[in-house]
């Protein structure tokens, strides 16, 4: 299997994200890879790039900024995307593809009402967030990067709307989440997200 990206970030990336890890947990960790590029293979957004750069993105931010190494949650945050954008895809299938565990985090990050319509998003958010405070605090340093990298790209385009819906989800549903995870990797990206809030907000939002 091998990478499905048109981009050539996408092979810069995963090449930086395999320096990240011993050579002999690399093959599992591209694999997650390569298997995510296929699952986010029709997605590419003229502006942004095929979508398989955001989990890349993500990953890269958990293994350098917070400092996270362990594959497991690398392969997470690889994965993190591929059941809301393909409904159907089995837990049993990412676990076939990187591991039980890996595959039970990377459901966890998927919000409900992404995968069926049928559930109401009031109800699929409040488990969201349950399940983020009650899991490991390593999952939280997976969202955190995830969020992270949507405020940064929101940025970079200068997607003034989505940015700020974007920011005042953080300060409203994620910043007390994220108060409450004192892991040392949290601390690294904690204060790269709190700066980044202020600065977008001081500069373009009205006071909440």
């Amino acid at each position: 299997m091998r990478l499905i990206c048109p981009d050539s970030r996408g092979e810069t990336l995963l090449a930086r994200l395999l320096a990240a890890v011993a050579p002999d947990e690399r093959p599992a960790l591209e694999a997650a890879a390569c298997f995510a590029s296929r699952v986010h293979a029709p997605e590419i957004d003229p502006r942004e790039g095929p979508y398989i750069l955001h989990p890349l993105r993500v990953a890269l931010i958990v293994a350098e900024e917070a400092g996270l190494r362990e594959p497991l949650w690398l392969k997470v945050a690889l994965l993190h995307d591929t059941q809301e954008h393909d409904p159907a895809l089995p837990t049993a299938t990412l676990a076939a593809v990187a591991g039980s565990e890996a595959a039970r985090w990377s459901a966890a990050l998927a919000f409900e009402h992404r995968r069926n319509p049928g559930v109401p998003q009031a109800v699929s958010l409040a488990h969201y967030f349950a399940g983020l405070r009650a899991g490991p605090p390593e999952l939280r340093i997976v969202k955190m990067a995830d969020r992270l990298d949507n405020l940064r790209e929101a940025a970079r385009l200068g997607k003034k709307k989505k940015l700020a819906k974007r920011l005042r989800q953080e300060r409203r549903d994620y910043l007390p989440i994220w108060d409450c995870t004192d892991a040392e990797a949290a601390l690294a990206l904690k204060p790269r997200i709190g700066f980044f809030l202020e600065e977008q907000l001081r500069s373009a939002l009205p006071p909440a």
